[in-house]
């Protein structure tokens, strides 16, 4: 039992691998700049709300197989791309892991009836899901407005 306690505590204390440093002079972008920056990269921007549940899944990108439990949003408005309202969006919760970090995807995010502006960073292609993690936040979408980047999706006035 002293050995295990032991191998336990040197498994805690080895060091994990840890992200490099930033190179030197780098400078973080500002919230506009990043903001910038994801709207640029984005290959279509909408505000969707989810019609089936969003659950986790992994696609393998060289072969295009999915597993898990892909689930559906539904195009309410269209920022940018060529995605068009109404049409059906297949999407699967991601989650990673890296030596810089991890991310793991919410299924609460994903429920039915949830909505939100959307950032889809692939071409949208019949039976393979993208990817996703989350709607923005309220902040950046309000943000986004202000700087001119998205147009706002409702009537003058409201």
């Amino acid at each position: 039992m002293k050995h295990l306690l032991a191998l336990m505590l040197l498994g805690l204390s080895a060091a994990a691998p840890a992200c490099p440093p930033p190179p030197p002079g780098y400078v973080a972008p500002t919230r506009e700049e990043a903001l910038r920056r994801d709207v640029a990269a984005a290959e279509a921007i909408v505000y969707a709300m989810v019609e089936s549940p969003i659950g986790d899944g992994e696609l393998d990108f060289g072969t295009g197989a999915f597993s898990g439990q892909a689930g559906t949003v539904r195009v309410l408005h269209v920022y940018r791309g060529d995605l068009a309202v109404d049409q059906r969006v297949a999407l699967y919760g991601l989650s990673y892991d890296t030596s810089c970090g991890s991310l793991r995807y919410a299924p609460e995010t994903g429920r039915r009836g949830r909505y939100g502006i959307l950032f889809l960073h692939h071409r949208v292609e019949a039976g393979r899901p993208l990817p996703f993690t989350g709607f923005r936040p309220q902040a950046d979408v309000e943000e986004m407005i202000r700087l001119g980047l998205i147009v706002s999706g409702r009537p003058a006035g409201n």
